[in-house]
């Protein structure tokens, strides 16, 4: 077999997404299981260095609230993780339904945005100056407590949030429930059968499984990792 000519790989480079964020978790996580999901492959462009945003401010394509994540795709310039998610949702299916009604995605949008705000309690974690205080009486006391029982009863009667169809409501649940397991362990699931069962399934599905193994799926955020945002950010 020849070998691809370089126009055309290069071609194929241009066209693949990238992800502008830095080497972490944080507000791009979710966008990260979305696109896992969707089973679109996509190029990390890590952020480490002041400069780095400054030059991504200035390029115009972070307009018009100067922020990351910034995803390329379709030709496009996506800023705000949330609204990018829904995009993503909108345009790749994941509303899990063809022609899903009005109050359908309503209904998906909600779980979704729910289970962002269970997962945006973490991020803080790795800058928090006293991470085993607010490990103990934020998301211990306040998180878990609040989410784990919702989505656990929610999950009681379908495979999934939004029915027997995953939806990328599920993909946004999957990055908090998998941030709880590493801060407290596989136990912090023992009182939830039914989000465990979940879980399962979630990380099962062909995107979600491809991804869980790329150098796209981020571990436990560290110091490094809060040095790196911090400089990047001109916070030091």
């Amino acid at each position: 077999m020849e070998p691809e000519p370089a126009s055309k790989r290069e071609k194929a480079e241009a066209a693949m997404p990238v992800l502008h964020y830095f080497a972490g978790r944080g507000m791009a996580n979710p966008l990260r299981f979305v696109l896992a999901l969707a089973g679109i492959t996509w190029q990390e462009n890590a952020l480490r260095e002041r400069q780095q945003m400054l030059d991504l401010i200035a390029s115009g394509h972070l307009a018009p609230f100067e922020q990351v994540p910034m995803l390329e795709i379709d030709g496009k310039y996506l800023t705000q993780s949330f609204a990018t998610i829904k995009y993503i949702a909108a345009t790749r299916s994941l509303y899990g339904k063809e022609n899903p009604s009005v109050d359908d995605v309503y209904h998906v949008d909600t779980l979704a945005d729910g289970a962002r705000d269970f997962y945006v309690k973490f991020v803080p974690l790795p800058f928090n100056p006293t991470p085993e205080t607010y490990i103990e009486e934020v998301l211990k006391k306040k998180v878990i407590t609040k989410y784990l029982p919702i989505f656990n009863n929610l999950l009681k009667a379908s495979k999934f949030l939004a029915g027997n169809q995953p939806t990328y409501a599920d993909a946004v649940l999957l990055t908090a429930v998998e941030f709880a397991l590493d801060v407290f362990g596989a136990d912090v699931l023992d009182d939830y059968p039914h989000l465990a069962k979940w879980k399962e399934a979630a990380w099962a599905l062909p995107g979600m499984a491809m991804f869980k193994g790329s150098a796209n799926h981020f571990g436990m955020p560290d110091k490094q990792y809060a040095l790196e945002v911090d400089t990047a950010l001109g916070r030091r």
